[in-house]
């Protein structure tokens, strides 16, 4: 048997990471209360980002295939656009099924 915990963390913090001097730096706190709503579409979301099994199987080798070929910075930034218009591509699929 599979047992499943999920537990939300109610305190917020965006900091800015200086990574020269290796200190985050914080620049907001607070504390945020959960919807119901919230927490399913979370969980839904991510249980069904990139659809069915086969889908996300398929896309995780051409992701991994993508990652392979990165041989310098340029490439990277190549990778990082490409994977941010594959993500919109993805969202706006599943935004139109809701």
């Amino acid at each position: 048997m599979i047992i499943c915990q999920l537990v939300l963390n109610k305190n917020f913090e965006i900091t800015n990471n200086n990574t020269i001097k290796q200190k985050d730096i914080s620049l907001f706190k607070a504390i945020r209360e959960f919807t119901l709503y919230e927490i399913i579409h979370a969980v839904l979301n991510e249980l069904t980002w990139y659809g069915t099994p086969e889908m996300r199987d398929k896309k995780g080798k051409a992701i991994l295939k993508d990652i392979k070929k990165i041989r310098t910075v340029d490439d990277l930034i190549e990778t990082d656009i490409l994977m941010r218009s594959l993500r919109e591509n993805i969202k706006k699929s599943h935004d139109k099924k809701i």
